[in-house]
């Protein structure tokens, strides 16, 4: 590939890497359209920040030499899947680092990745949450796990092995009140997880980080059992729809109403008829229930409907 060439002040003729003519043009766009990323930040989330994270993260040396050797790096992606996944962060309130969320090319276009540090944050924004860990059990580690009405739960490591070595991986939830929550999955629960249901087994996350891979499994099989928020739930279902090959397939056959998005967060069954009668086609006006994603409250106003509908009919079984 050839350099580009570039003319400095003075009139000279000098070379420009192709990568950064490729971090500068996604760069540009993105600066482009920093009211965008402004408009979809949650309370609490510096747009100004995010953006210099990003960007931080897009001149980053193993990004650089990941396209300079393979050419499919987040740079190699149009700028507006870059734009499209930098906003996505500042919908959820993660920024692409330290661990919390990856931005992950999938051929040209850039999505967002929630890491596994990044669904400890989301966990914990319920405020009933203490504390939230997972580990690796390698061979020789003590570990012990009881169920019933006495639970107990022990992981004393010997901090032998690596990432990949490990027997089981665990995900643990302590309360504000002292109560606790796990999940445990076996090295072959993760790798089950990994051909059947990541959209990209062979990904460079699942290649060079296979045990903070294996922390995300157990994490998200844990928040499944967790007291979330409307907000986080929803993030971390969309994680789940969009780098999950059985999810994302089920995801495209009809756009859910809000009302289904809260009854599949709840984990509330929907009526024997409504699973029967196929979407009907019609050119009227769009129904009321329809999701706007441009709203960030739209969620959770709904929420708050059926929750005040709920309490209505249980205040009528009273009487």
């Amino acid at each position: 590939m050839s350099n580009e060439v570039a003319t400095t002040k003075g009139g000279a003729v000098a070379n420009r890497d192709p990568i950064d003519t490729k971090i500068a043009k996604i760069r540009t766009y993105i600066n482009e359209n920093r009211q965008k990323v402004a408009d979809a930040c949650i309370s609490g989330v510096d747009p100004e920040r995010l953006i210099r994270t990003a960007v931080m993260f897009l001149n980053s040396r193993e990004i650089k030499q990941t396209s300079k050797t393979s050419g499919k790096s987040v740079i190699d992606c149009t700028p507006a899947s870059v734009l499209k996944a930098i906003i996505d962060c500042a919908r959820i309130g993660l920024d692409p680092s330290f661990g919390r969320a990856y931005i992950i090319p999938y051929g040209n276009e850039a999505e967002l990745q929630i890491g596994y540090l990044g669904l400890i944050e989301l966990a914990k924004r319920s405020g009933e949450i203490k504390s939230i860990v997972a580990g690796l059990v390698h061979d020789g580690d003590h570990f012990v796990v009881e169920v019933g009405t006495h639970p107990r739960f022990e992981h004393r490591p010997k901090f032998q092995g690596n990432g990949e070595n490990f027997l089981h991986v665990y995900a643990l939830a302590v309360f504000d009140d002292g109560r606790f929550e796990h999940t445990v999955l076996s090295k072959a629960d993760v790798e089950n997880v990994r051909l059947k249901h990541s959209k990209a087994p062979t990904s460079p996350a699942w290649v060079k980080d296979y045990g903070e891979m294996a922390k995300k499994c157990a994490i998200r099989r844990l928040c499944k059992t967790l007291p979330l928020t409307i907000e986080a739930r929803e993030a971390i279902d969309f994680d789940d729809r969009r780098n999950n090959v059985i999810d994302a397939d089920f995801s495209v056959v009809r756009p859910q109403t809000a009302r289904e998005r809260v009854d599949e967060s709840l984990g509330r069954d929907k009526e024997p008829e409504a699973l029967a009668a196929p979407p009907a086609e019609s050119t009227e006006e769009a129904d009321d229930d329809a999701v706007d994603p441009d709203d960030p409250d739209w969620f959770a106003k709904e929420a708050a409907k059926i929750q005040e509908s709920l309490q209505e009919k249980e205040a009528e079984a009273k009487i």
